[in-house]
């Protein structure tokens, strides 16, 4: 069977309609949106849900969906293909499915079978060979490098398709500045989350998600994701695959945290053409689109561009690759203060911390470890709280300061910053706290903080109060408790 994640709803266009409403199937899955519209247009035997495999009616439905998938691909290119005979040649072996629905050579009676045979994934490439081909395993063996990528089958075929009876298939979604979120989900659904886990499994979540955040946001539409390295690869031009760098490789090249984390307060470093957020600090979209020339391709090739910065205080690692090339390195591989992994502290890629859901299971590790969901923040979680363990430096992450709270273990910073603007100047605390000290995105609390006064001239604090309690997500600036220095003066 080809292998489709159960969560991935192929039924609403590989299926006969009148199944998708079938009584029998749950009432959450019946549905009279399906379009039929890739078992229409192309004549093909329709498997159903009364014939297809299956223990329940949902099985079955799915099942169908499969079947469908591969007597499409059948009837659409049985004509064209080859396989491996005994002398290790890859040779012509036609399916013709309308004469002879039982021919060994269409796929549907191949099953179950791999797509990987014929399309490269990264993803199932855990020995990172590249595309590879087996003449030695005959019928079954691979042939990748005559066929483009499992990701560009995918996506660039879908979302290149013309609308059906008036219907687009696949929208596209509407740009971050000012969406609507309620339409931004409903887009998501109508695309991405067809085929990716999403509207049970949630893959993506935590704060990207909860700030608005959606897949086209990184990896751009699927047009752009489709457009990778094996564009120009066929069974007439095998190999030539495009590794320069102008397109993607899958699971490899993707977008990065500093392609929104480009800069901070008194740096933003953002690039042409980029989308800021209101903050005017993060970008809300990692790239920009752009019409590239590829030799060899008549058209020009739609991309996303991913914003690079690696300068940022927010950079991934850079490595080498195979060639000596400085290359950037994956989140989830790359590494930060003291060795840990960025993920020690942030989550998974898709689920960083924290999410919104208060009773989520991502948030635990974050509240057993420092008391409170969110990215592990408080020092004190590993350094012990004294001028040794923890010296008043700008040296945490990503360049920060311990941080100081009188209902926690650590009070010095709060009581001796001062030293630190004396020897490191205003830049250093402008980067985070804003230019004119005002207080931005990138120093709100991350927990409820309480505070020490140093005089009656901070904005939370009155004449004679000595603490005051600063609630979580307040952006801390310079004159929250005391007059503000970088307005005042000095280097």
């Amino acid at each position: 069977m080809a292998p489709v994640a159960s969560e991935a709803d192929c039924q609403n266009c590989h299926v006969d309609p009148i199944d998708c409403a079938d009584p029998r199937l749950p009432a959450d899955l019946q549905s009279t949106q399906c379009t039929g519209a890739a078992v229409f247009q192309t004549p093909f035997q329709v498997a159903t849900i009364d014939d297809a495999p299956g223990d329940t009616p949902e099985q079955k439905l799915l099942n169908a969906a499969k079947i469908n998938i591969l007597r499409l691909h059948d009837a659409k290119h049985g004509a064209k293909y080859r396989n491996w005979d005994s002398n290790k040649q890859l040779v012509s072996m036609v399916c013709d499915a309308a004469a002879d629905p039982n021919d060994p050579d269409c796929l549907d009676n191949q099953r179950p079978i791999q797509c990987s045979r014929c399309h490269y994934s990264p993803a199932l490439d855990l020995a990172q060979a590249g595309p590879v081909d087996e003449p030695e395993q005959g019928l079954q063996g691979r042939q990748q490098t005559y066929h483009v990528s499992m990701s560009r089958a995918m996506h660039e075929h879908h979302g290149t398709l013309p609308p059906y009876n008036g219907q687009t298939l696949f929208p596209s979604m509407p740009s971050p500045a000012g969406r609507d979120p309620q339409v931004a989900e409903q887009v998501l659904e109508q695309t991405c989350y067809q085929c990716h886990p999403g509207k049970r499994t949630q893959c993506l979540r935590g704060a990207m998600f909860s700030g608005g955040v959606v897949c086209q946001d990184c990896h751009g539409d699927m047009e752009q994701v489709g457009n990778d390295f094996s564009l120009k690869v066929s069974t007439s031009n095998p190999g030539d695959f495009v590794l320069d760098g102008s397109l993607r490789v899958p699971w490899a090249n993707e977008p990065m945290c500093q392609s929104c984390h480009a800069g901070d307060a008194l740096n933003p470093n953002h690039p042409a053409g980029a989308i800021v957020a209101d903050d005017g600090i993060r970008l809300l979209q990692a790239y920009v689109t752009q019409q590239i020339t590829v030799p060899g391709v008549g058209q020009p090739v739609k991309i996303a561009a991913v914003h690079h910065a690696p300068g940022s205080r927010f950079a991934e690692n850079q490595g080498k690759n195979a060639n000596g090339q400085t290359v950037d390195v994956l989140y989830r591989l790359s590494k930060g203060h003291g060795g840990i992994k960025c993920e020690g502290c942030h989550n998974s890629t898709h689920a960083i911390w924290p999410n919104a859901n208060p009773f989520a299971n991502d948030n635990i590790a974050a509240e057993q470890l420092q008391g409170h969901a969110g990215t592990l923040i408080e020092c004190t979680t590993c350094h012990e709280p004294t001028d040794k363990g923890l010296p008043l430096e700008l040296e945490g992450p990503h360049g920060m300061h311990p941080i100081a709270d009188y209902n926690g273990p650590d009070q010095r910073w709060n009581d001796k910053h001062e030293d630190v603007f004396e020897k490191s100047g205003k830049a250093a605390c402008q980067s985070c706290h804003g230019v004119n000290g005002e207080g931005t995105v990138l120093s709100r609390t991350a927990a409820e903080r309480k505070l020490k006064c140093k005089n009656s001239k901070g904005s939370l604090c009155t004449s004679g109060q000595k603490f005051v309690t600063v609630a979580k997500g307040t952006p801390i600036g310079c004159a929250n408790c005391h007059e503000n220095e970088l307005i005042k003066g000095g280097d």
